[in-house]
């Protein structure tokens, strides 16, 4: 029997732990760069000590008319690293861009801000990098930064 403790979104890296037997990389995309860390190792009882796996996370953003309001969704290998995340949504100005709204992603990994009601300049969304503890292994979820929203001339 087989244990699945990791996968990287981008390196598509998934780490595999035979139930008696030691850890070892199923499969990697050719072409990725993988930010994973080391592999597991066995303990003297035989059972894995795990070391901390890196998620990279992507995010989008979109605007509804129709509603007045800002929305997306984190997308990560990792469910711990869409869910309850927490998104920050940025206008762009000269110097230090201004935080509009602050919240959560709901349990599929989707995020709001209503509100909105002619907005004009360039709008981006930022999933903020946190840790994903597992009953297995610590993980790291790593910060996303949407595209950039154009209104107006």
């Amino acid at each position: 029997m087989q244990r699945v403790i990791g996968a990287v979104c981008a390196g598509a890296i998934l780490l595999v732990v035979p139930e008696f037997g030691s850890p070892q990389t199923v499969s990697a995309l050719p072409g990725s760069s993988s930010t994973a860390s080391p592999t597991p190792s066995p303990s003297e009882s035989g059972s894995v000590i795990h070391e901390d796996v890196r998620y990279v996370s992507e995010i989008t953003i979109r605007y509804h008319r129709d509603l007045e309001r800002f929305g997306g969704r984190v997308l990560s290998a990792s469910e711990g690293c869409e869910q309850n995340r927490e998104v920050v949504l940025k206008k762009v100005r000269s110097g230090r861009d201004r935080v509009l709204r602050r919240g959560s992603t709901d349990h599929d990994g989707k995020w709001r801000f209503g509100g909105f009601e002619e907005p004009a300049g360039y709008y981006y969304a930022v999933a903020r990098a946190q840790p994903d503890y597992t009953p297995d292994a610590y993980a790291f979820c790593h910060r996303a930064e949407s595209e950039l929203l154009r209104f107006g001339p």
